[in-house]
């Protein structure tokens, strides 16, 4: 269908703008859909022994946080939340994670945590 669009309007004897409409708006969908696919490869949740590293789709670069810093932890369905000390939160979206036992893993990392610091879950 692109291509059709740009044929008809490079052998058109009179081209309008709107004949490029679609191309040009599916050439933007394109460019903006490839832009944030490119941001949301590589991501990863890692457990240290004393802090947590991780890259999930809302983050451009690995975030770390400390678990000493941890106040409360509340796992939801598709987001953890991380409550820090210093009132920042971190959420951890895991909606990209779609094989079951991998998010049954990372909520019992989680949940795990939650219960060896003593913390609300």
């Amino acid at each position: 269908m692109l291509v059709i669009s740009i044929l008809k309007y490079l052998t058109s004897d009179n081209p309008s703008f709107l004949d490029l409409k679609f191309p040009l708006s599916a050439s933007a969908f394109c460019f903006y859909s490839y832009s944030k696919l490119k941001n949301r490869k590589g991501q990863f949740i890692e457990w240290w022994s004393d802090k947590i590293i991780y890259k999930v789709k809302d983050n451009i670069e690995p975030v770390e946080v400390y678990l000493d810093k941890i106040t409360k932890i509340d796992i939801g369905v598709d987001v953890i939340a991380l409550h820090a000390i210093d009132a920042k939160e971190h959420q951890i979206n895991i909606e990209d994670f779609s094989n079951y036992d991998s998010r049954k893993l990372i909520k019992d990392k989680f949940s795990d945590i939650s219960v060896n610091k003593k913390m609300s879950p």
